[in-house]
């Protein structure tokens, strides 16, 4: 069965990681059915995590240490291999990586060793996602790690091509995992046979995306699917780094925190009318027999 994956937001109380919202919110995911939880993602504002703010993040959930992707991915090398070691100390499923990023024109053969690095240590998921990177982390790079020794288990493939997403599991085979990134393409990954999804969107409709993953053949599927896109798609509206904490609280009913800076929190007014919009979707015909995923939000 595909795998149920919610990039955590992170939870922030000014400057500051507040930690017990985020162990809040990863219990109410697992309890919701959600597999793993991939923490310090591009979701969870990973890349403006220091080193210490991450370990701090895990330690507070390290008893659900076996469902969490722990994301290492910084552009210091040593400090990637740090959180690496502390990843596999704390019994994590698996690491997470993006390749080195900012810098254009880096060599396959520098992403290559980079990666083949932090994945000795533990087993690592490559994270692909060219848009922010610049830089795209084919299946050819991706066996190339192996062939060099890294222990790569999987990629998330975070781009809106199911064919490239294929490409990994005809070059590496059946055993490689493949999740798509996109939200839109959640039904077409499993569909076409991927190993699931690793969805921002569960942050806020997490009984949704697990219906989905569950049951991809199901008669109402593409329904689901085309919700969960719609939900995407006004996050994105109103900035969606800073949304899916507003869409979290309305959606589930409890404190998410906030974002922080280079990301700031919406007004009350954006979340007034970020609330209704909600609500506007869900109250089309289509959506309405999809209500009792959303109990918590406000009638």
């Amino acid at each position: 069965m595909p795998e149920k994956i919610v990039p955590s937001v992170t939870p922030f109380d000014g400057y500051k990681v507040n930690t017990r919202y985020l162990r809040h919110h990863i219990e109410q995911l697992l309890s919701d059915g959600v597999d793993l939880v991939l923490l310090c993602g591009t979701t969870g504002l990973g890349p403006s995590l220091s080193r210490e703010e991450r370990v701090e993040m895990l330690e507070s959930v390290r008893d659900y240490a076996g469902k969490i992707i722990f994301h290492v991915g910084t552009l210091n090398l040593s400090d990637s291999l740090e959180l690496a070691k502390v990843g596999r100390d704390y019994g994590v499923r698996a690491l997470s990586s993006l390749p080195p990023y900012y810098f254009p024109r880096i060599k396959d053969d520098w992403v290559v060793k980079h990666l083949v690095q932090i994945s000795n240590i533990h087993p690592t998921i490559l994270y692909n996602y060219p848009l922010a990177v610049g830089y795209d982390a084919t299946s050819a790079i991706a066996k190339r790690i192996l062939e060099e020794g890294g222990n790569l288990v999987g990629v998330k493939d975070t781009q809106s091509d199911i064919a490239h997403m294929l490409s990994y599991k005809y070059e590496l085979g059946r055993d490689f995992r493949v999740y798509a990134g996109p939200d839109s393409l959640i039904l077409s990954a499993a569909r076409s046979g991927l190993d699931g999804a690793v969805a921002g969107t569960g942050n806020y409709a997490a009984e949704l995306l697990v219906k989905l993953l569950s049951e991809p053949e199901a008669e109402d599927a593409f329904d689901m699917q085309r919700l969960l896109t719609d939900l995407a798609m006004v996050s994105r509206k109103y900035g969606q780094w800073s949304a899916n904490y507003a869409m979290t609280k309305i959606a589930r009913g409890y404190e998410a925190g906030d974002p922080r800076p280079p990301f700031f929190p919406l007004s009350a007014e954006e979340v007034k009318k970020l609330e209704q919009e909600m609500k506007t979707i869900l109250a089309l015909p289509a959506n309405r027999k999809f209500a009792s995923y959303f109990k918590r939000l406000k009638s």
